[in-house]
């Protein structure tokens, strides 16, 4: 394999290179998830102590989510919980006490997340990682470049506009889908390279944004590099 190449991609079959699919790692969480969780008596003794007046859909998926091997952030966890809906019959009234519990189960309506949602997830993602104050000049100046930046805060002294700079700029790239990044992950991996260069100056965080960037020359869908560390 080449310095260059994408060894997802070039495993795909091509079906999948033709429709180059938006791949990301929530998916796969939600995907491992139950369909149907009946919330028996047994469920709701192990979970659900002690008792409130209301159980969430939180009260039940997340403890299955802090047990995933992923890193799960709590607007992902919000966006998960939304796949799921109650669904009952009969009584719906919970009365530990008097030993009535109500046929409810928690069932996954959606089996997939949608990718409007997920790119807003990246979005929202890309601004919280780049918002820091500790940028320096040249680091942020050479970032700008790579990402094609042509407006006035590159001649600024002020780390505030160069960040409001790459944080728009990145954006747009994503939303203009400019790079053909097809990797929910890698979108937002690629933020955390730039905030690890522009502010303390981590050479392999810059080696890689580079590597990508030559790599979108190829004009096709990414979704891997062999990442430096």
């Amino acid at each position: 394999m080449g310095f260059f190449d994408d060894n997802v991609y070039q495993d795909m079959d091509w079906l999948s290179k033709a429709t180059a699919p938006l791949v990301f790692s929530g998916i796969e969480i939600l995907a491992e998830l139950p369909d149907e969780i009946p919330l028996t008596k047994e469920f709701l003794d192990d979970c659900c102590r002690p008792y409130s007046s209301s159980i969430y859909k939180g009260t039940v998926l997340d403890p299955m989510l802090d047990n995933s091997s992923y890193h799960i952030t709590w607007r992902l966890k919000d966006m998960i919980r939304d796949c799921f809906r109650f669904e009952h019959n009969g009584e719906t009234q919970l009365l530990p006490k008097e030993d009535v519990y109500p046929e409810i189960k928690l069932v996954k309506h959606k089996t997939s997340l949608e990718e409007k949602d997920i790119l807003n997830y990246v979005l929202e993602s890309i601004s919280n990682i780049l918002h820091s104050n500790h940028y320096q000049h040249s680091e942020a100046n050479e970032m700008l470049d790579l990402l094609d930046y042509n407006g006035p805060a590159r001649s600024s002294r002020s780390a505030k506009k160069k960040r409001i700079a790459l944080i728009s700029t990145y954006r747009q790239i994503i939303k203009d889908d400019k790079w053909l990044i097809r990797d929910a992950d890698l979108m937002i991996k690629i933020a955390k390279w730039i905030q690890e260069y522009v502010t303390v100056g981590n050479l392999a965080a810059l080696t890689n944004v580079t590597k990508l960037k030559i790599m979108t020359h190829k004009q096709q869908p990414i979704y891997s590099i062999q990442e430096t560390v």
